[in-house]
C-alpha cells in the first residue's frame, strides 16, 4: 500500500482507537446489583480457653440490594453491602492496608495490625468483576491473646453479586416458615432478629419475629405488631416489620428499637444508625495532594487562574463590603466578651446510676430501666470488678461507658460472669429427633443434625 493511501487511513485508525477506548470506559460496573449472603467458615486454633470469644465453624450474614460505582479503576460499594476495592474489608478499627493492586477487573487488598496491637489480624481480600457477577473472597486469621486464653482461628468467607436487570425489588416479606418438626402448643414467648443491626443514614434494617411455645416451638400464623421507639430528638420510620432512618445525620444518628408484640408478650431489638466511615474521604484528599503535588491538576489550576483573571465568578463589591461588616462585629463582640466579667458555669450533671443488665447510665432520679425495666443500681456498687466489653472482652473502669475498640455498650464484670454461666448450662436439642443434649455440642449423634437451643 502506497504512503498516499495510508495517509487517508490514518484518521479512520485513530477514530477506531478513540471509540475503542470509549467503550472500555471505567463505569463498565456502575449499577444496582444484588448481593448474595456472606458465607463464612472458621477454624479455631491455639488452646481457645474460657476468655476467647464465642465461635461457630459456619456463620451466614444476610445480603441485599448494593450499588455500585467506579471511580478510575476502583469499586464502591454502598447499601446493604459497603465497601471498596482498596481498602480493608474488616470491623476492626485497629487494621491497617498494607497493600492493594488492581490488575483489569481483579481486586486485592491486603490488611494487618500495627506491631504490639492487642488482637493481632491479617486478611487478604479478592475481589474479582466478569460480565453480570462480581464475586468476594475473604481470608482473615486472628491471633489473640485474651488474659491467660490464647485464641488463634483462619476465617475464609464468600460473597456473589449478581447486576439487577429486572424491576426494582419490592418491600421484603416476611421469609416462610419452616416446616414444622414439633407441634406447637400454647404461644409462651416471641423471639426477634434482624438482618442489619448497624446502618448508615438513609439506610434499612429490617426484622423477623416468631411465636413460640415453650419448647421454643414456632406457632404457625400468629399476628404479630411491630412499633419503633426512637431516642428524644431522632427520626426515622417504620414499614411493616422494616425501620429506615433519616437521611440527614443529625436526625438519624443514635439507638432505635423495634419491638415485636403478640398478645402479651414483647421483644425488642436495637438498630444503632451512626455515620459513615470516614476513610474515604481521607484517601480521596491524599491522592488529590499527591496528585497536585505531580502536577496532575496544573491545567485545571491554570483554567481556575484564567477564570480569576477575566473576572468569572468574581466576588462582588457588595459582598467585600458585608465581609468588612461581619469582621468588624466580630471584634467588637470580642472586646466585649473579655471585658465581661467571668461566669461560672454549673458543674454537669454525671451519670450516677446503671442498669446491670445492659449497662445503660442514668441521672439522679431515675430508679428502672427505659430499655429492659430493671431496676436501676448506684454505679458504685459496680465495684473492684469494673466493667468488661461483651464484645471483645476488655476490661475497663466504672468512669468508661462503651469500649474504645468497637463501642459497645459495657456491662458489670458480675453480670458478664452470670450470663456466661447461664449460657454454660443452656441444653441443646436436635431439632429432628428431639433428643437433648447438654452445653458445648454442635451436632446430634442420631442424624447429624445442628443442634439448637432447648
Amino acid at each position: 500500500m502506497t504512503p498516499a493511501r495510508l495517509s487517508y487511513l490514518r484518521p479512520l485508525l485513530v477514530g477506531l482507537l478513540l471509540l475503542g477506548s470509549a467503550n472500555s470506559g471505567h463505569a463498565q460496573w456502575d449499577g444496582e446489583w444484588t448481593a448474595g449472603p456472606l458465607r463464612i467458615q472458621n477454624r479455631r486454633g491455639g488452646d481457645w480457653g474460657p476468655d476467647c470469644p464465642r465461635l461457630p465453624s459456619t456463620q451466614s450474614e444476610p445480603g441485599g440490594r448494593v450499588n455500585i460505582s467506579q471511580s478510575g479503576d476502583h469499586l464502591t460499594f454502598s447499601g446493604a453491602v459497603r465497601g471498596r476495592t482498596d481498602r480493608c474489608w474488616s470491623d476492626y478499627p485497629a487494621i491497617r492496608r498494607l497493600g492493594a493492586r488492581a490488575s483489569g477487573s481483579t481486586w486485592t487488598i491486603r490488611c494487618g495490625t500495627p506491631s504490639g496491637d492487642a488482637h493481632p489480624e491479617t486478611g487478604t481480600y479478592t475481589i474479582r468483576a466478569s460480565g453480570d457477577q462480581i464475586t468476594y473472597r475473604e481470608s482473615t486469621e486472628w491471633d489473640w491473646r485474651l488474659n491467660t486464653s490464647h485464641c488463634q482461628a483462619t476465617r475464609t468467607a464468600s460473597r456473589t453479586f449478581t447486576r439487577v436487570t429486572a424491576a426494582p425489588e419490592p418491600e421484603p416479606e416476611p421469609e416462610p416458615e419452616p416446616e414444622p418438626t414439633c407441634t406447637a402448643g400454647p404461644a409462651a414467648g416471641i423471639r426477634v432478629s434482624l438482618d442489619r443491626s448497624a446502618i448508615a443514614p438513609g439506610e434499612r434494617a429490617c426484622a423477623r419475629a416468631r411465636v413460640v411455645d415453650a419448647a421454643g416451638c414456632t406457632v404457625r400464623g400468629a399476628a404479630i405488631d411491630y412499633s419503633l421507639s426512637a431516642p428524644e430528638g431522632r427520626g426515622g420510620s417504620l414499614n411493616g416489620r422494616c425501620f429506615t432512618a433519616a437521611a440527614s445525620l443529625a436526625e438519624a444518628r443514635g439507638a432505635f428499637r423495634i419491638t415485636a408484640t403478640h398478645q402479651n408478650f414483647r421483644r425488642s431489638v436495637e438498630v444503632v444508625v451512626q455515620s459513615e466511615d470516614m476513610s474515604d474521604l481521607t484517601a480521596q484528599l491524599q491522592r488529590e495532594r499527591e496528585a497536585r503535588e505531580a502536577g496532575e491538576l496544573e491545567t485545571s489550576e491554570s483554567q481556575g487562574v484564567s477564570a480569576r483573571a477575566s473576572g468569572a465568578g468574581g466576588i462582588p463589591w457588595w459582598a467585600w463590603a458585608l465581609i468588612g461588616v461581619s469582621v468588624v462585629g466580630l471584634i467588637f463582640v470580642v472586646t466585649r466578651k473579655k471585658k465581661a466579667p467571668d461566669v461560672v458555669a454549673p458543674a454537669p450533671r454525671h451519670p450516677e446510676k446503671i442498669c446491670f443488665t445492659c449497662g445503660r447510665r442514668y441521672h439522679d432520679g431515675e430508679t428502672r430501666c427505659s430499655f429492659d425495666d430493671d431496676e436501676l443500681r448506684p454505679l458504685s456498687e459496680v465495684g473492684s470488678g469494673g466493667l468488661i466489653c461483651p464484645v471483645c472482652r476488655q476490661g475497663y473502669g466504672a468512669q468508661e461507658a462503651t469500649c474504645r475498640n468497637d463501642g459497645a455498650q459495657l456491662i458489670p464484670y458480675s453480670t458478664y460472669q452470670s450470663q456466661q454461666k447461664a449460657d454454660s448450662a443452656k441444653a441443646l436439642k436436635c431439632p429432628t429427633c428431639g433428643k437433648e443434649y447438654p452445653a458445648g455440642r454442635k451436632f446430634c449423634g442420631e442424624d447429624g443434625a445442628t443442634l439448637v437451643d432447648a
